[in-house]
């Protein structure tokens, strides 16, 4: 009896990759949005339950669901957007041979592609998104201007290797998949060395004002793609 119901545990990983090569195989688009959707909200609540500036005074968890949703759109965006991306890099950079140096190159060059072309573009879009969902577009230019380059350095910081690794060994079917794990995964390494030492951060965040003058320490989360400040 427990050699059968470890055999069936053992084999739902395996029924449940299977099940979604299916689904994938048949409505890939709606897949990779689904999963990109379903990634955002997941790092996103990860993010937020584990900083304590989100529990009220008697510790209950109290989630910002609009920086959620915000996050959710975004990321589904992408989600359908990497459909058809990946596949265009690939046609845009064929493999010349089958050579280790000549895939290395490839994944340079698309690497390239994503993280100083596409992903400059996509956080322009993601704070236009923010500023409109949290209804002041008008402080769009200076969302951008404070914002913009810091975002942009953190994310390289992660997705230029992560995107080498993704485009030398990821199939194109499953590079939406990939980094939406690679951006879990992330963000929860992120949250937790930003919440380490017991402080909150909003006691972090009246520090970073009382060194910098009135601002405040960042909130870097990161998103399929990219990495985008959610303070």
């Amino acid at each position: 009896m427990v050699s059968l119901a470890l055999s069936i545990l053992a084999q739902a990983p395996k029924r449940a990759w299977c099940q979604y090569l299916s689904i994938l195989e048949s409505k890939p688009g709606r897949t990779k949005i689904a999963t990109s959707v379903a990634a955002a909200f997941l790092g996103d609540m990860m993010a937020q339950r584990m900083d304590r500036a989100h529990l009220t005074s008697d510790g209950k968890f109290r989630p910002d669901f609009r920086r959620t949703a915000t996050l959710c759109a975004f990321n589904g965006g992408m989600g359908l957007f990497g459909h058809y991306y990946f596949s265009a890099l690939d046609r845009g950079f064929p493999l010349v041979s089958k050579t280790a140096a000549s895939r290395g190159i490839q994944a340079v060059q698309k690497t390239f592609i994503d993280q100083f072309v596409a992903a400059p573009i996509a956080t322009l879009c993601f704070y236009a998104l923010k500023v409109t969902a949290e209804r002041r577009p008008k402080e769009y230019r200076e969302e951008i201007r404070q914002k913009y380059v810091p975002t942009l350095l953190a994310g390289w910081q992660l997705w230029v290797p992560a995107h080498v690794v993704n485009f030398l060994f990821v199939a194109t079917q499953h590079r939406v998949l990939y980094t939406n794990v690679v951006a879990v995964g992330g963000t929860y390494v992120l949250s937790k060395a930003s919440n380490m030492g017991g402080e909150t951060r909003g006691e972090k965040k009246d520090k970073g004002r009382d060194r910098d003058g009135g601002g405040a320490a960042p909130e870097y989360e990161i998103l399929s793609d990219c990495c985008v400040r959610v303070d």
